[in-house]
């Protein structure tokens, strides 16, 4: 069996002792910044949507979340 890389792969190196591990192999995820926002308007209402980026993560990897979801988990 041949196996082929990318010349666009790369590799990262991430710097795990910032990262608390539970026993699960789970850990938690904060927000670090607000990079953008969006609003999207259904018939009877408008939703706020930003743009996260959250820690152990670079921008790229950045999410939309809604508001209230962000409002509710980190208040």
């Amino acid at each position: 069996m041949t196996c082929f890389m990318s010349r666009n792969s790369r590799k990262e190196v991430i710097d795990t002792s910032q990262i608390h591990i539970e026993p699960n192999l789970t850990y938690e995820e904060k927000p670090i910044k607000i990079l953008d926002q969006k609003q999207r308007a259904t018939r009877r209402r408008t939703i706020n949507f930003y743009k996260v980026q959250w820690s152990n993560h670079s921008k790229e990897e950045a999410t939309w979340e809604q508001e209230e979801f962000l409002q509710t988990k980190y208040p």
